[in-house]
């Protein structure tokens, strides 16, 4: 009787979001993860942002920086294909690991902000523990990253950052 109400509850949720096909697809672990707003708007990103970050300078004043994280440099834009890449990485429950959790801090040395309009998202992302943080307005949640999505996001900057060996 559990699981029942466990699928229906996993198959209202991925209902509920209305904003986006992509959305329409996410996996239900997704979306109680990032929440309906946040996968909305990351879904629906058709502009992004990317920073290498000082994560040892964090501010409690999240309008500095990215997030409160002091800005080191700036890097490009997504592509088109990074972006469509991105957005199939995020709705995947495989490049999450929900199922561990290496108990460390995140400490995120690159982010990439996603933009619709004037709201935006920024996924923080530390490579050294393989994490990933998503911040939307006040709120803020994290995971570690799968095995298979770590070369992806990493090659992924390595293509924003050219003249930096990301680490």
């Amino acid at each position: 009787m559990k699981l029942i109400a466990i699928l229906i509850a996993g198959f209202i949720g991925v209902c509920m979001i209305t904003d986006s096909s992509d959305a329409k697809q996410a996996d239900a672990a997704v979306l109680n993860f990032l929440g309906k707003e946040r996968l909305s708007l990351l879904l629906d990103a058709d502009k992004t942002e990317s920073y290498r970050i000082d994560w040892m300078k964090q501010s409690n004043d999240k309008t500095i920086g990215i997030s409160g994280y002091p800005i080191l440099e700036t890097g490009k834009a997504l592509s088109k294909e990074q972006l469509k890449t991105l957005k199939k990485l995020i709705s995947s429950p495989t490049s999450y690991e929900f199922q561990w959790s290496k108990r460390t801090l995140l400490r995120p040395s690159y982010s990439v902000r996603c933009l619709k309009g004037t709201d935006h998202v920024d996924i923080l992302i530390d490579l050294e523990s393989q994490q990933w943080g998503f911040s939307h307005k006040d709120s803020f949640v994290r995971e570690d990253i799968s095995k298979t999505a770590m070369p992806v996001i990493t090659k992924i900057l390595e293509t924003l950052f050219k003249n930096k060996e990301v680490q």
